[in-house]
């Protein structure tokens, strides 16, 4: 799939792909070309993220020195224009902009959109660049199972939704969830409907589960969830079967007990929760400030925002020295 038609099928702003195209121009794919590869497949994803991040970590830092050499060298050349112009500014033959594209051409620095960025924010536009060049090459991997490009396109739009929640949170648009979405380039994680399901093998006993996650945006009406899971239950059956009929496990704030005294007896999270056998609670979790909040977790308690009736329950339990935590559980069967 062409690199502009992906973006634009998973709704990246046009500011994203401005960045993204700069990140295009700007590094070395060859170079990159192995990394991009093993972030399709689920055994060497995590791998080859972790190696792609350091690569960028220290190209970064080598474009960051180059910079500072040639903003040096830029402000002597600077002071020998500045001389050479010192009898003609009011002929207009030396001119500010002159000095600026002096030093452009001479630095080689990062023009076009991106040059108002700050490095990080930069750097994470370089991942996200790299991140779509493997959901890029995934696509063939989709086409060729024959899984539907409804739940390619449904999984990577993951992506704009992570950079969506960051500008929420944070106020500045970048990404940063690079840690966790060589899931969805390595067709580990795929999202079905309303949910995402994610194919691990449990450390220890090596036992198959499927995870079960739910994005910020998901409907958890019962007739949502109900269609999710059962399309989901059909997917595995059919292209991963040695995942077909294994247990379904959710680890999260929505599955925690404290909920229960947060919300009505008709809400959409308590019935989701009842879907599940919680085995074990982690009250010290904060999740809870990134999902319902919108919020980073140094946040004070009294800054957190009261947007819905949920916001407004828990700020008021979390303040009276209440803990909500995550829960662990598994499916129940039918």
């Amino acid at each position: 799939m062409d690199a502009i038609e992906l973006y634009r099928k998973i709704e990246l702003l046009p500011e994203d792909i401005k960045f993204l195209q700069e990140s295009a121009k700007r590094l070395p794919l060859a170079e990159l070309d192995g990394f991009l590869e093993k972030m399709t497949c689920m055994e060497t994803a995590e791998q080859a993220y972790l190696g792609l991040k350091e690569w960028l970590d220290v190209y970064e830092e080598s474009r960051q020195e180059m910079d500072v050499r040639a903003d040096a060298a830029g402000s002597r050349s600077d002071a020998g224009i500045a001389g050479s112009c010192s009898g003609e500014a009011s002929s207009g033959s030396c001119s500010d902009a002159d000095t600026a594209e002096s030093r452009s051409t001479a630095s080689g620095s990062f023009a076009g959109p991106g040059s108002a960025l700050h490095a990080p924010r930069l750097r994470s536009y370089d991942m996200l660049f790299c991140h779509l060049e493997s959901a890029r090459r995934v696509y063939e991997k989709y086409r060729s199972l024959g899984i539907s490009e409804r739940i390619y396109i449904d999984t990577m739009k993951c992506f704009p939704r992570f950079m969506d929640e960051c500008q929420a949170r944070n106020g500045s648009r970048y990404f940063e969830r690079s840690f966790w979405t060589y899931r969805q380039t390595s067709m580990r994680l795929f999202r079905i409907g309303a949910l995402e399901y994610e194919m691990v093998r449990e450390k220890g006993d090596g036992a198959l589960d499927i995870h079960v996650h739910i994005p910020s945006d998901a409907d958890l009406g019962e007739p949502s969830v109900d269609a999710s899971l059962k399309e989901a239950e059909e997917f595995f059956r059919r292209y991963y079967p040695a995942y077909d009929g294994v247990d379904y496990v959710c680890h999260s704030w929505l599955l925690s007990p404290a909920l229960g005294r947060l919300l009505p007896e008709g809400s959409h999270i308590l019935a989701f929760q009842r879907r599940f056998d919680v085995s074990r609670v982690d009250e010290d979790d904060e999740s809870y400030f990134r999902w319902l909040f919108q919020s980073t977790e140094d946040t004070p308690l009294s800054a957190l925002p009261e947007r819905t009736r949920l916001q407004r329950a828990a700020k008021a339990f979390l303040m009276d020295g209440g803990k909500i935590g995550a829960g662990y559980g598994r499916m129940r069967s039918e």
